[in-house]
Order: C-alpha cells, then sequence, then structure tokens
C-alpha cells in the first residue's frame, strides 16, 4: 500500500493516523496513535542527533524545506516522550535511534534551532560565491573537517550542504548560479 498521509493504519488495538513527514527521505512517515498519544518517528525526530537531510543528484524538490514543514506537523501533537521502538508497549514517542527523552516539543525547537544555525553557517560559508564542495569544506562539523571524512560521510556532509543551500536560495538569502554549460559547476553567492 502506498501512504501519502491522512490514512489510518489498524494493527491489533492500535488505530495509527499517518503523517507524511519527507525530508529525511521523500517517503518518510510516522504513525501517530491518539488514544495512546504515541508516535511511531522513524528518522524524523531522534534525542540527541539530527537525521540526515540531503539533496543528491537527480533528486528533485527541497528536503530541508520539506522536512521544515514536516517538523511543523509533528510539533501539533500529543506527544510528551522520545523513546526507542523496542520499549513501544510502555512509551509515547518512538525514534528509530537513541533513547528516551521525555520533552518531545522541547526537542523539536532545538532540531528547528539547530537548522536555522545551520542555514546562517551556510550563508556565512557562502561568501562572494563558492562551490557547494567548498562550502561544506568551510563548514563546522560536529565530527571534523570534510577533507578528513570516510568518503561515504563526505557524500553526507556534501548532501546536506545542498539541500541547505537551496533552502537558502528559496528564501531568498542566496543566489543560484547554473553553470553555463553542461560541464559547469553550479556556484553560490550572497546577495
Amino acid at each position: 500500500m502506498r501512504l501519502k498521509g491522512g490514512e489510518q493504519i489498524t494493527v491489533g488495538d492500535f488505530v495509527f493516523d499517518v503523517i507524511w513527514t519527507p525530508g529525511h527521505a521523500p517517503g518518510h512517515i510516522c504513525l501517530y496513535e491518539p488514544n495512546r498519544k504515541a508516535l511511531l518517528s522513524g528518522d524524523h525526530i531522534l534525542p540527541t542527533i539530527t537525521p540526515n537531510v540531503s539533496l543528491y543528484p537527480n533528486s528533485v524538490g527541497n528536503p530541508l524545506a520539506d522536512y521544515m514543514r514536516s517538523l511543523e506537523a509533528v510539533e501539533r501533537l500529543d506527544v510528551e516522550i522520545l523513546l526507542p521502538a523496542h520499549e513501544f508497549e510502555t512509551r509515547e514517542l518512538l525514534p528509530a535511534h537513541e533513547f528516551e527523552t521525555r520533552e518531545f516539543k522541547k526537542r523539536v525547537a532545538e532540531i528547528r534551532h539547530h537548522h536555522e544555525v545551520r542555514l546562517d553557517e551556510m550563508e556565512r560559508c557562502v561568501g562572494e560565491g563558492a562551490t557547494t564542495w567548498e562550502v561544506a569544506s568551510r563548514v563546522q562539523w560536529t565530527t571534523g573537517r570534510l577533507e578528513d571524512f570516510e568518503p561515504f560521510m563526505q557524500r553526507a556532509a556534501v548532501g546536506e550542504t545542498l539541500a541547505h543551500l537551496e533552502y537558502l536560495a528559496e528564501l531568498g538569502r542566496i543566489r543560484k548560479h547554473e553553470p553555463e554549460d553542461e560541464n559547469g559547476v553550479v556556484t553560490w553567492s550572497r546577495l
């Protein structure tokens, strides 16, 4: 069954509302059980880390814009505890990773703040003009420097940088410059 949000899924005594929450992945959903105030949040909301929100070649849309709108959708829910899925029978919010926290709304606010800070940093790192790789190289990643990352982590960091740059361009905070020919590279500049 293909889900798009708004459907209900019944599993035993549970009736879950499907909430479409793209951003981390285009088809990401959360399942909310309003009678138990339970949210299976997957990778959408995690207790101490933020999910990777990236834009990759041949992707469409703006995943960070989608993610920020998805945060608003789940923030309206009545959820009290963030907890791993293996403890579902006793708790209310079930992320795909990590551990329990009892401050759901606070965590959503922290994630939103993290992205606002990261957007400001990306905008500064664009400088007078830069490629996505150059911006990613200037960002202060919590796990180190881009050039020291393993190739998979470099790809994730560049994809995340690109998602933030696209969102900044959508917000009108920076300008995207398309290459003049098929061998060129996209560059970004501040307005």
